[in-house]
């Protein structure tokens, strides 16, 4: 492909594209999010410096790739010129096109400063294939040409094919624009001709067309991104996998719904969705971080379920809409369900949650500053303290048979109050300060385990009754 260029003086505005693995877009300048609102749709997902990978789907792919680019060129200074009060620059051209004053195309100088950003995601975008939009104008030139073809043939009001939308954008991210295959789609509702043509009857249909060849053959196989991918790869012989996305969501499915929601030890919350929900995709970030604020609890599971996938569960729990959230209780194996009818913030969640679990989580998965305290053993290190030291042995083996005697409910810290008393009358009362910092700096380690840190919260917690005491004890010493 030939050398697009379009640059300016410094700040500037540059785009440079010589082959896919070498593509680079650098701007200079910081885009206000409403500035960015009238970007060229190229860039439009750029917001005060954002640019969210895919969406946009810069540099789109086609026959006339090399126009595209250049004319993505284009694109990138017209925008850079809406960030200052100078005219649009004159730039860009397509390989080919008469030369200008020079081998390259220049931007005019555009006023820009006290920014400098890179649209690396750009990279990204311009290195997948993502999914190629099919009309009759390229449909030919695409598809039967040197390159085997994966062709999706929808229509925009179908449910199956909205279901679908989001396992087959994965696809298309999944491959690589240097792996020789096009993942494609055509709505042939807008194009019935098309749809016709290739005996469409029923949406979604999906068809492969091998390299070179007008006359595909049906797709057949499930609906999900990892089974689509694996039929590619067994056409090409590539070994492309699907990349998830980590989640601290637990994925539920008829195989293992019961295993894990009816486990007569944990308290499950389950949220029943559709993918093509729009209310499920907008919940989705706050439910990941509820999950993620309760994932070092061992008894408290976040989970979700396709119900449009896993329907005799669906049909089970009654389940009439999406998203549809029930709370499943710990206690026996034959679990009722509740529905869960709160709000839908983080904090009603965990609120919830902590209601119904006996936890103590906050939004960011940290421990209030109860978590950990028992009130019954808050008695002991008030009598403790306030002993003289000949009475605290006494006093230390009455806690230790009253843990034995709270069994469960002190199960977390019973044992740290008794670790505690005793480094107390080792060491003395400093002691208690010190380790407090110390413990209150490993909660805040990005180098510990979520697991870890909740045991040191548990701690510094315990630590705090008798800081509490001790200054209470201090003030009315002093008051004496």
């Amino acid at each position: 492909m030939a050398a697009s260029v379009c640059e300016k003086t410094r700040p500037q505005c540059w785009l440079r594209t010589r082959r896919a693995s070498s593509r680079r877009v650098w701007l200079e300048g910081r885009p206000t999010a409403a500035q960015a609102q009238l970007w060229p749709p190229s860039v439009s997902s750029v917001a005060a410096g954002v640019l969210v990978p895919g969406v946009g789907r810069w540099p789109p792919r086609g026959p006339a790739g090399a126009h595209s680019l250049a004319a993505a060129s284009r694109e990138i200074c017209a925008a850079a010129a809406l960030l200052s009060t100078g005219p649009a620059p004159a730039c860009g051209r397509s390989p080919g096109s008469p030369p200008h004053n020079s081998a390259r195309t220049r931007c005019a100088p555009v006023a820009m400063r006290s920014f400098q950003f890179v649209l690396a995601a750009m990279v990204a975008a311009a290195a997948s294939a993502e999914v190629v939009d099919l009309t009759p104008e390229n449909f030919d030139s695409v598809v039967g040409g040197d390159k085997p073809a994966l062709v999706e043939f929808f229509a925009p009001w179908c449910g199956h094919c909205k279901q679908l939308a989001p396992e087959y954008d994965v696809v298309g991210s999944t491959f690589q624009a240097n792996d020789g295959v096009v993942v494609a789609k055509v709505d042939a509702d807008a194009h019935r001709d098309l749809g016709s043509r290739f005996g469409v009857s029923g949406f979604p249909t999906i068809k492969w067309f091998p390299a070179s060849s007008k006359s595909p053959e049906d797709y057949s196989g499930g609906r999900t991104a990892s089974d689509i991918v694996n039929f590619i790869n067994g056409k090409t012989g590539l070994s492309r996998r699907v990349k998830k996305e980590p989640t601290a969501v637990v994925e539920l499915t008829d195989s293992n719904f019961d295993a894990v929601v009816m486990d007569p030890e944990a308290d499950v919350l389950v949220e029943f969705f559709a993918p093509w929900c729009g209310h499920c995709k907008s919940l989705k970030p706050v439910y990941e971080k509820v999950a993620n604020a309760f994932s070092a609890e061992r008894k408290v599971v976040v989970a979700a379920v396709d119900a449009t996938a896993a329907r005799d569960i669906s049909s089970r729990f009654e389940v009439r809409g999406y998203p549809t959230i029930k709370f499943f209780p710990r206690g026996t194996a034959a679990k009722e369900a509740e529905d869960y009818e709160g709000g839908r913030s983080v904090e009603d969640f965990v609120t919830f949650l902590n209601t119904k679990a006996g936890t103590h989580r906050t939004a960011d998965g940290a421990l209030t500053a109860a978590a950990g305290r028992v009130e019954a053993l808050d008695e002991f290190v008030r009598a403790f303290v306030a002993a003289a030291e000949e009475e605290r042995e006494a006093i230390i083996e009455q806690t230790a048979s009253k843990v034995k005697e709270l069994g469960e409910s002190a199960k977390d810290t019973g044992a740290y109050y008794v670790k505690a008393m005793r480094r107390y009358t080792e060491r003395g009362a400093g002691w208690v300060t010190k380790e407090s910092a110390r413990l209150s700096s490993m909660a805040t380690s990005a180098a510990v385990a979520a697991a870890r840190k909740t045991n040191i919260m548990l701690r510094r917690n315990v630590l705090a009754a008798f800081d509490t005491v001790a200054d209470a004890f201090g003030d009315s010493k002093d008051e004496l």
